[in-house]
């Protein structure tokens, strides 16, 4: 702390150039502080969506929604849901739930009350795409000790734990500033470079990702910063930025530039217990390993009632546009829970036209 205060007072009297200032951590003095701070990070639990409007004034064809929640040792919660400027993200008929516990998988559509369980081994991955959640791979927090981590270009790791162990990276040897804060840059060259504030328990600035093969360079720059527990701060907005890749290496076009907000984090014993347990809602149909389909939770009369209620609260208006690309029609979506409903009526009645 005073080798850095003294290079800061060197800065300010312009006897060293700002950009120039040498970092006063050596790699392994860095990977030990990062280590120490991600030891401390045991669970989380972060709620964040996309830009609402596309600029002032101008409503976003669509927006993501998700809730996203880890707890060690091996528990992982996914609340994937899209809104629109005429559907809220509760009833985006699409939505998607996913729960992993020791050793149960449960994926939940819950507009369709239906969800598939499955036994899921203790030290087996995240399923299909979860490991591509930005939250698991740009941040780099994994509480889940029991479970491998994702794996970026080149087998490098996401985790920052995994980070801190890893040979492949190495500290530069000055430190940079980013949106105002002095950050150690520790990096695999040309491939992972993070900007670290070690003075924010080593809280990532910026994650830049290098795709040789796809010609790509993935961006995450974080910013609005917040204490949520003593020594430990997170970030409250995201820019997330794909750029082509030059031949070179450097950054090229930017294909895709997009503001997350976070809306809520809680960390720790924050994190209720409650969020990994599957609950299936009333009259839920259920697909359990290799039984067959069948409806697992009583109840669902409503269902009907609650169907023809979404209808009504978005039936299209004379002045609502004719089509948006990317949703189905309204009344394919009414057919589809209809349909649903059938199944379930159907299966809560099986029994007595069985004993008729």
């Amino acid at each position: 702390m005073i080798a850095k205060t003294v290079v800061l007072f060197l800065v300010s009297a312009e006897l060293i150039p700002a950009d120039g200032q040498p970092a006063p951590l050596s790699t392994p003095v860095l990977k030990q502080r990062l280590a120490e701070a991600q030891a401390r990070l045991w669970a989380w639990e972060i709620e964040y969506e996309s830009a609402r409007e596309d600029k002032s004034g101008v409503p976003a064809e669509s927006y993501v929604h998700r809730l996203v929640a880890a707890k060690a040792p091996n528990r992982f919660f996914h609340w994937g849901t899209h809104g629109t400027p005429w559907l809220d993200w509760r009833d985006d008929p699409y939505q998607q739930r996913l729960i992993v516990t020791a050793d149960r998988l449960f994926a939940e559509h819950p507009l369709d009350l239906f969800f598939n369980e499955q036994r899921w081994q203790p030290g087996a991955p995240l399923p299909g795409s979860a490991p591509l959640e930005l939250l698991l791979t740009a941040p780099g927090w994994w509480p889940l000790a029991q479970r491998p981590s994702p794996i970026l270009v080149d087998k490098l790791p996401a985790a920052l734990s995994a980070v801190a162990k890893s040979a492949a990276y190495q500290a530069r040897l000055r430190l940079e500033q980013v949106n105002g804060r002095w950050c150690h840059v520790l990096e695999c060259p040309g491939r992972d470079q993070l900007w670290l504030d070690v003075e924010r328990g080593c809280a990532i600035v910026v994650r830049q990702i290098s795709y040789p093969e796809q010609a790509r360079v993935h961006r995450v720059e974080f910013s609005n910063f917040r204490e949520v527990l003593p020594g430990m701060w997170a970030p409250f907005a995201l820019r997330n930025i794909h750029y082509e890749r030059a031949p070179d290496g450097s950054l090229g076009k930017a294909v895709l530039d997009a503001n997350l907000t976070v809306l809520r984090v809680r960390l720790n014993e924050q994190v209720d217990d409650a969020r990994f347990q599957f609950k299936p809602l009333p009259g839920s149909i259920g697909k359990i390993g290799d039984q067959p389909l069948r409806q697992a939770v009583p109840g669902g009369e409503e269902y009907l009632d609650e169907v023809v209620e979404w209808i009504r609260r978005y039936s299209p208006q004379t002045d609502a546009p004719t089509s948006r690309a990317g949703w189905a029609n309204w009344s394919d979506i009414a057919l589809g829970a209809l349909f649903g409903f059938a199944v379930v009526t159907a299966l809560l009645w099986r029994p007595r036209w069985v004993s008729r």
